[in-house]
């Protein structure tokens, strides 16, 4: 029997502009911080991003909240960087749509 995977979405904002150096420190800081048993079952994954300071995570049902308290309690670059919540939802549609607003950008879709 194949179950749908029920999974929640993220959208993060970092204090400073994103690259892939960033974002590994970011799945590090957070696997350090759940450890391996929680950050397994949060399964944490970097879906896209938006501009330079924008984010999408993707976890697993459930495990959101893990995600928020890891990501605000990360701090890479020796503390100088950090990650605030702007808003959790079950679709990646509405993540987009806000992320496209706090940019500027008019999504035509």
């Amino acid at each position: 029997m194949i179950t749908k995977r029920k999974n929640r979405y993220i959208l993060l904002e970092c204090t400073t502009a994103l690259n892939d150096e960033l974002l590994d420190e970011f799945y590090s800081s957070i696997h350090s911080f759940l450890g391996s048993g929680n950050y397994s079952n949060t399964n944490p994954k970097i879906i896209k991003t938006y501009g330079d300071n924008f984010f999408a995570v993707r976890v697993n049902r459930g495990f959101e909240r893990q995600l928020v308290l890891a990501s605000a309690f990360s701090k890479p670059n020796d503390g100088t960087v950090g990650f605030y919540t702007i808003i959790i939802s079950g679709t990646m549609k509405s993540i987009s749509k806000k992320a496209y607003s706090l940019i500027g950008y008019e999504n035509k879709g």
